[in-house]
C-alpha cells in the first residue's frame, strides 16, 4: 500500500514497519469491530478504508501503546473542518508533506483502518467539528474522489484503528518536482505566472513571470 501511493516508488526507503501491539489496544479493537457492526446495522454499510494517519516520533510510543486516546485533533494543516484528518492508502505522496521529518530524515505513517459510514461534503475554510445532521458520519473534502477523510474527534475512538507504524525515508532523488507533475511543466509558456514551491521542504517562495532563460531551466 506504501509504495503503490508513491509516485516514485524507488525513492523511499521503509526503516521499519511496526504492528501496534498492546492489551490497550486489543479493547479498542472490540470496540472498534462494535461500531462496525452498529453502523452496517444502520447505514446499511460501514464503509470500512484504509488511510494514513500523520504522525511524529514523539506520538509513536502513545499510539503503540493507547492508540489515538491521546491524539487530539489533527495536526496536519489541513482545512477542512476540525477532526482527525487522514488520507487514503493510494495517496501516500499527499499525506507524506503532513508528516514530521526527525533530525535524522525519517518520517513516520500510521495505517489505519477507519469507519466512514454515510460521508459528507465539508468544504475548504470550514470550521465544522460535528456531523451536520444524524444522517452523516464522517466527512471528505470530495464524494466522488475523496483525498482527505475527517472523523470528528467525536469519533476518534471508535471510527479509527491504528494497525501498522511505517517509518521512512525519502531519498534526495524525491526531493525537488515530482515526476506526475514535469509533463505540466513542459506546457508552460512565456508571459504566464510560474509558483516556485519546495516540494521538500514544503515552502513557497515566490510568483514570477516565466521567460525563455526560466523554460530552459525547467525542462533541464
Amino acid at each position: 500500500m506504501f509504495l503503490k501511493g508513491i509516485s516514485s516508488p524507488a525513492s523511499a526507503n521503509i526503516i521499519e514497519l511496526q504492528r501496534i501491539s498492546s492489551s490497550f489496544i486489543e479493547i479498542r479493537k472490540e470496540l472498534f469491530q462494535k461500531q462496525m457492526e452498529i453502523t452496517r446495522k444502520h447505514r446499511g454499510d460501514a464503509v470500512l478504508r484504509y488511510a494514513w494517519l500523520p504522525s511524529s516520533k514523539g506520538m509513536i510510543t502513545s499510539i503503540m501503546k493507547y492508540g489515538l486516546a491521546n491524539y487530539g485533533s489533527s495536526k496536519t494543516n489541513s482545512s477542512y473542518g476540525v477532526g482527525v484528518h487522514l488520507f487514503p492508502a493510494n495517496c501516500t505522496d499527499i499525506s507524506a508533506k503532513y508528516f514530521d521529518v526527525d533530525k535524522n530524515g525519517v518520517q513516520y505513517m500510521i495505517l489505519c483502518r477507519v469507519i466512514m459510514g454515510n460521508m459528507e461534503l465539508v468544504c475548504p475554510e470550514s470550521k465544522q467539528f460535528h456531523p451536520s445532521c444524524e444522517d452523516f458520519d464522517n466527512g471528505v473534502d470530495s464524494l466522488e474522489n475523496p483525498k482527505c477523510y475527517v472523523v470528528w474527534t467525536m469519533n476518534t475512538s471508535t471510527h479509527v484503528f491504528p494497525e501498522y507504524v511505517v517509518s521512512f525515508k525519502l531519498s534526495p532523488d524525491a526531493e525537488g518536482l515530482p515526476p506526475r507533475y514535469r509533463d505540466s511543466v513542459k506546457q508552460i509558456k512565456p508571459g504566464l505566472p510560474l509558483f516556485l514551491y519546495n516540494y521538500s521542504t514544503h515552502q513557497l517562495h515566490g510568483v514570477f513571470e516565466v521567460c525563455m532563460s526560466t523554460l530552459f531551466a525547467l525542462h533541464d
